[in-house]
């Protein structure tokens, strides 16, 4: 999964030169857009954690209907 980018200073390349070659090849090998998008990458939600809301949406349902029977809402 990880590219590493490796540059080697050249005879009589001063350091911007070094930095600006590292950032093109970095550029170019696209791994900044790809890490971006992941960065924020949410899990799927387990079996079980869907089946606890999913209960809990029923009994708040439940919930609500008794409450508004009695004329409380």
């Amino acid at each position: 999964m990880t590219d590493n980018v490796h540059i080697v200073k050249k005879d009589r390349e001063n350091s911007m030169a070094v930095l600006k070659r590292f950032s093109q090849k970095v550029r170019s090998a696209g791994i900044v857009p790809r890490v971006k998008s992941l960065r924020y990458n949410d899990r799927k939600a387990s079996d079980l954690v869907r089946k606890q809301k999913a209960l809990r949406k029923i009994e708040n349902k439940a919930e609500y209907e008794r409450k508004k029977k009695l004329g409380k809402i």
